[in-house]
């Protein structure tokens, strides 16, 4: 049952932080967007490299995030896990 728990609080966790970084893709497109409207008199080639490199940055900081949640899910299932246990232990 305690598993079962676990299962549905990290798929629960999951969708959270997914949902969380899908809103930060989405603030950090439309900064992107402002900050590229100012480049209009640079070449197109010019504004198109500095929105893949904003981009790339984009990508860099989803996946940190991803994966400081990933250790946190971890670390509470391990937690879960430790206090079952224990529990048994002492019933």
């Amino acid at each position: 049952m305690l598993l079962r728990i676990i299962g549905i609080g990290l798929k629960s966790a999951n969708i959270l932080i997914n949902s969380v970084l899908e809103l930060e893709i989405v603030n950090q497109a439309t900064v992107l967007i402002s900050d590229n409207h100012d480049l209009k008199s640079f070449s197109n080639h010019f504004a198109i490299q500095i929105g893949i490199n904003n981009l790339e940055k984009i990508l860099n900081n989803i996946k940190k995030y991803q994966k400081i949640g990933e250790n946190i899910l971890i670390l509470a299932a391990e937690n879960l896990l430790f206090f079952d246990n224990w529990r048994n232990m002492i019933n």
